[in-house]
């Protein structure tokens, strides 16, 4: 499924040239493994995939590219969702709360509530970030993930998003098997925190 070859994409410099890339190279390795995930995030509720369409850009091209899962048919901002998508650099896999959030309250209470990450604290394969847009991230540790749960909570413009980051240099993108094995594995892992958010 995914590999090194697939950042190329993002190489291309004009709009029309990378979208057309993104359709053709990503979107059907997102349709691909999208089943997969939903079967392991969807519990009482069904569980929905959106591919990013980037209908908004008109001059420059999309430095990113996602696969979202909501409970929602229309959409995926609004509500706690998970993102599997690209970067030029890197792979990400977000359990995610955005600005949009209806429930900051709840989303905070609950990831306060519940220990389903603790296994993953201090492992130095799962990350937090405190932007959708930006590439920065900080390592899973308790203070880490206090520290961005009251700037989320407090800060109109916070987001929170926890997960697991493949940087493009890491061997794993050599073995694809292992690299879907890696996605699922951390799919897994959100996925009890996923059910309890949208309850």
């Amino acid at each position: 499924m995914f590999n090194k070859s697939d950042f190329e994409v993002f190489e291309i410099p004009d709009l029309a040239g990378r979208l057309a890339a993104v359709r053709k190279t990503l979107d059907p390795k997102f349709d691909e493994i999208a089943p997969r995930i939903i079967e392991i995030l969807s519990n009482e509720k069904e569980t929905y995939a959106h591919v990013a369409m980037h209908r908004r850009r008109h001059k420059n091209p999309p430095p990113n590219t996602w696969v979202a899962f909501s409970e929602s048919k229309r959409g995926y901002k609004m509500m706690p969702h998970v993102e599997l998508g690209f970067w030029d650099d890197r792979l990400f896999l977000w359990l995610a709360g955005l600005t949009e959030l209806k429930d900051r309250k709840k989303f905070v209470t609950d990831l306060k509530d519940n220990d389903s990450l603790s296994s993953h604290v201090d492992s130095a394969d799962w990350q937090l970030c405190g932007d959708h847009t930006k590439k920065n991230i900080v390592p899973l540790t308790n203070d880490n993930y206090l520290r961005l749960l009251q700037r989320y909570n407090q800060t109109t413009k916070a987001e929170f998003l926890v997960g697991r980051v493949w940087l493009k240099d890491n061997p794993i993108f050599k073995d694809s098997v292992a690299l879907n094995d890696s996605i699922i594995q951390v799919t897994r892992g959100i996925a009890p925190l996923y059910q309890i958010l949208n309850k």
